[in-house]
């Protein structure tokens, strides 16, 4: 639950007003697209959550013994922690990118201010 509410917050961080640009009726098409973004992000990773949870289930449901279960479950964590990674991973690579367009815009606004 707590890894829910971190990526929903930083979704919702993503879609701070930096990236709205334009007139208002513009800002509401981006609004409505990177909802859309998003929301297909969060489904996304709820469902590789889903698949891992099922995998773990089943591996569970098949454990003869502690043993076996024990192994279950530290593979169920260690590919959870491989999904949080990953998704790390992405979300800093969206950051760089948002980086790089608000740099570009700055330097086309100091370019104009120049002229």
């Amino acid at each position: 639950m707590k890894n829910l509410a971190m990526l929903i917050g930083l979704c919702l961080l993503a879609a701070s007003p930096l990236r709205a640009t334009g007139t208002g009726a513009d800002q509401d098409q981006n609004k409505k697209e990177h909802f859309q973004e998003m929301k297909k992000n969060i489904l996304k990773y709820l469902d590789a959550r889903i698949a891992i949870l099922q995998k773990s289930r089943e591996c569970l449901s098949a454990a003869a013994d502690h043993e076996a279960a024990k192994k279950c479950h530290e593979q169920e964590q260690s590919d959870m922690k491989a999904l949080q990674g990953s998704k790390k991973t992405e979300r800093l690579q969206e950051i760089e990118n948002q980086q790089k367009e608000l740099e570009a815009k700055k330097q086309e606004i100091l370019k104009e201010g120049s002229k």
